[in-house]
């Protein structure tokens, strides 16, 4: 069964060789620079509530695609349309590139949102930003662990129609 490491590793590889960006990041907690040219544009991909269903994990992470802006704005448009085709190559990879899997797939609707900075905090960053969804499916149907038998070393213990101990 793939995880939440495998899959946010396998996003973190497809921003990695994506040639016009610069970093990736992942977590909540990140402090970007709006100051230095070099570390743009930039992708923050970030943990979001996620659901366990009967057979299936959705695993949903956030992924930010941003870019650093002049100060006279005269440039918006084009951080737009460059932040917007980079998220759109990011998700592309996901469901139809190399690192399609079949242990997961991605969801099919993924709505995409433009990031206006906050004059506030003198945020001089703009983007565009998605929730991906990955659903996992798993085998446990029933219970099937691991159990240690001091008499007899480590065995197996599953329940199916009958109960048995190997």
């Amino acid at each position: 069964m793939i995880t939440l490491k495998n899959f946010v590793d396998e996003v973190r590889a497809i921003c990695t060789a994506h040639p016009q960006l610069r970093v990736n990041y992942y977590g909540d907690n990140i402090q970007l620079d709006d100051k230095s040219q070099s570390l743009y544009p930039a992708v923050v991909i970030e943990p979001q509530p996620s659901t366990l269903g009967k057979g299936n994990i959705e695993y949903t992470i956030g992924i930010t695609v941003l870019d650093l802006m002049k100060d006279d704005r005269s440039q918006d448009l084009e951080i737009d349309s460059k932040t917007l085709e980079i998220l759109t190559d990011i998700i592309g990879d996901l469901k139809l590139g190399d690192n399609t899997r079949e242990d997961y797939f991605v969801q099919d609707d993924i709505v995409v949102s433009p990031i206006q900075p906050a004059p506030d905090f003198n945020d001089r960053l703009l983007g565009w930003s998605a929730e991906i969804v990955a659903i996992v499916s798993y085998a446990k149907s029933g219970c099937s662990t691991n159990i240690i038998n001091s008499n007899r070393g480590i065995g197996t213990m599953s329940i199916e129609s009958t109960f048995t101990i190997a």
